[in-house]
């Protein structure tokens, strides 16, 4: 197709989000579903690069030099967030189980309600928007400051977004979890979009610190999967088990395979120093979030998952899109 015929990056976003939005006429809560599945993936860019700029301010080292820019960038699509959750904030009362339950009391029946969902969602995003862009020019103790409020305030959204779609599971690790799949794919954005040919100091210190964020998700997700099953909980292990049978056992094989491969290979140093290697692990952890966080999402469905696919695919497109320069 010539170049003239292509079609503008923004209206080429907006049809496939529209696309996205429209599979919700034969299935509205397979379609939010896919969404915010979508939408978990693609504010993990901003979101971890939030992390990396914050923790930047505080810790001086070559590693600014290596992936500043980089994160910089990705903590530019912050603002994008806010619109971008807009679907699931106003559709919470189609695609959460626990909208409109008569069985829900104290605490939770005044906390699990579609208005005041949508309204936290609404002042957490735009708190973590306010927050970023002071975090370009801010002092050590502002960083401290932003750096706390985030970890916190990103567990918030972990819970209401995905943890509530059983509101039967409960874990105190869970928001560290969903974090450390937020720091893998902006880390893995950062290696993928750095400069074609960097210098190969940057290259190992990139490959160093790949490693260590490799190791963030084995140890947040085991340590949530141990203490369920250690302690036989069974309404917690119940969530397990959904996700343990049939494709989603296989696609828990899959990421975890992904992972597992991608980390064994950074244990060497050719790897690690190697930028051709550290971009396809890059975006085979990409792809391993991406499937997790299908596995989170689609098997609170009771059906509809091909429209949840589609919904994940177009508006996943809409969303890189729409926040590509």
């Amino acid at each position: 197709m010539r170049a003239g015929l292509a079609f503008p990056r923004p209206m080429s976003a907006t049809v496939a989000l529209a696309a996205a939005l429209l599979l919700g006429l034969a299935d509205l809560r397979a379609a939010l579903a896919g969404w915010l599945a979508a939408l978990c993936l693609a504010i993990g860019v901003p979101f971890g690069c939030f992390l990396f700029v914050a923790v930047m301010r505080l810790v001086p080292g070559k590693w600014r030099t290596a992936m500043g820019r980089e994160a910089e960038s990705g903590l530019s699509l912050l603002p994008f967030a806010l619109p971008a959750a807009l679907p699931i904030l106003a559709g919470a009362a189609w695609l959460y189980p626990w909208a409109g339950a008569n069985d829900l009391d104290g605490f939770k029946a005044v906390y699990l309600t579609p208005l005041f969902f949508g309204l936290r969602g609404v002042a957490v995003l735009a708190l973590f928007i306010v927050l970023g862009l002071a975090l370009r020019t801010a002092s050590k103790g502002a960083a401290v400051i932003a750096l706390v409020a985030f970890v916190l305030l990103d567990g918030v959204l972990a819970v209401d977004w995905l943890m509530s779609l059983d509101t039967d599971f409960h874990s105190s690790g869970f928001g560290l979890y969903v974090l450390a799949l937020q720091v893998l794919t902006a880390f893995s954005f950062i290696v993928l979009v750095t400069e074609p040919d960097p210098p190969a100091e940057n290259v190992r210190l990139l490959g160093a610190l790949f490693l260590s964020v490799q190791l963030l998700w084995p140890y947040f997700a085991f340590m949530q999967y141990f203490i369920v099953w250690s302690d036989n909980l069974p309404k917690l292990a119940q969530w397990y088990l959904a996700r343990g049978a049939g494709p989603w056992a296989v696609a828990a094989e899959v990421f975890t395979g992904l992972r597992l491969v991608a980390l064994l290979a950074l244990l060497f140093p050719p790897v690690r120093g190697d930028i051709g290697l550290l971009r396809l692990i890059a975006a085979a952890s990409l792809l391993a979030n991406a499937l997790e966080y299908l596995w989170l999402v689609l098997p609170s469905l009771p059906e509809g998952g091909g429209i949840a696919f589609a919904a994940f695919a177009l508006s996943l497109l809409g969303l890189i899109r729409g926040g590509m320069r």
